[in-house]
């Protein structure tokens, strides 16, 4: 899922996300975001938030921590600069600051949460129990 009101940031971010291959899902506005990220009706929801907060409003960023509150536990990827405390609060996973100039920065971050994920998936093997012994 990504979401960003800056049309250049959100340009940025498809190209980055095209290069590895990801299905990209676009939120109009907070609100919407927030429904779609917390719907319980929908089979799948998306697993990564990409989100530019250099542009969000006071209301906005309050509104954004909904998602947490309603029980999204997903990735949190934010573009810009992010202060302590609302990467703490917004259980951000990631910051990539501005400028968006660095090539690759957003293909690194998805492709390392790719790895993570699959690593916490792989089946651990099972010890033998003490009657078979």
């Amino acid at each position: 899922m990504v979401y960003s009101p800056s049309t250049a940031t959100a340009s940025w971010v498809e190209r980055e996300l095209f290069a590895v291959g990801t299905i990209i899902q676009i939120a109009r506005s907070i609100p919407k975001l927030v429904g779609q990220l917390t719907d319980d009706t929908q089979q799948t929801r998306p697993q990564v938030l990409v989100i530019d907060l250099e542009g969000l409003s006071a209301g906005e960023l309050m509104n954004l921590h909904e998602i947490r509150e309603l029980g999204w536990f997903g990735t949190m990827i934010a573009l810009g600069t992010v202060p302590p405390e609302l990467r703490s609060s917004l259980q951000i996973d990631r910051v990539i600051e501005t400028p968006l100039t660095q090539t690759g920065a957003l293909t690194e971050a998805i492709t390392k949460h790719r790895r993570e994920m699959y690593a916490r998936t792989i089946q651990l093997p099972t010890l033998a129990s003490l009657d078979d012994l």
